[in-house]
């Protein structure tokens, strides 16, 4: 029969396994997310107005999945938002060049790995979004000092 103690050791250990996947999954997204702008930039998108911030996001999503994979885990949270706000922020800028303009350029419907970059930022806002929150509420938001609450 299962103690309390047994019972609240499993459930810790399993919240811990599910922070591990989710930064190795919200690393991933980021580093695809990376790869994505960079192939695009070197296939032609260098010549347009957007090639500059293709290259800035690859960097950016690049240093974004390394940081999120060795950031210790008191910092775990703020990494995750920062990760999450890349992703909206890219995502953002995609859905503004379809129906809009960015930098005077518009992206078409048909554009190659529309679909692929669609899929990845949104699932990488939602996945370091909810990475963030169970972060914080683990290892606390601000916690620099290397404690636990």
């Amino acid at each position: 029969m299962a103690t309390s103690e047994t019972v609240g050791a499993s459930t810790a250990r399993s919240n811990v396994v599910v922070l591990v996947v989710l930064r190795i999954v919200g690393a991933l997204l980021l580093l695809g997310m990376a790869y994505i702008h960079f192939h695009l930039y070197a296939t032609g998108y260098y010549l347009t107005a957007v090639g500059v911030p293709f290259i800035i996001n690859a960097v950016l999503g690049l240093l974004g999945a390394i940081a999120l994979a060795v950031v210790p885990n008191r910092m775990l949270a703020i990494m995750s938002t920062l990760g999450s706000l890349l992703s909206l922020g890219t995502l953002a800028a995609l859905l503004i060049s379809i129906y809009g303009s960015l930098f005077g350029y518009h992206e078409t419907l048909s554009a190659p790995l529309l679909k692929s970059t669609f899929a990845v930022e949104s699932a990488g806002v939602v996945v370091l979004a909810v990475l963030a929150v169970l972060a914080a509420r683990r290892f606390g938001m601000w916690q620099l000092t290397g404690g636990r609450r």
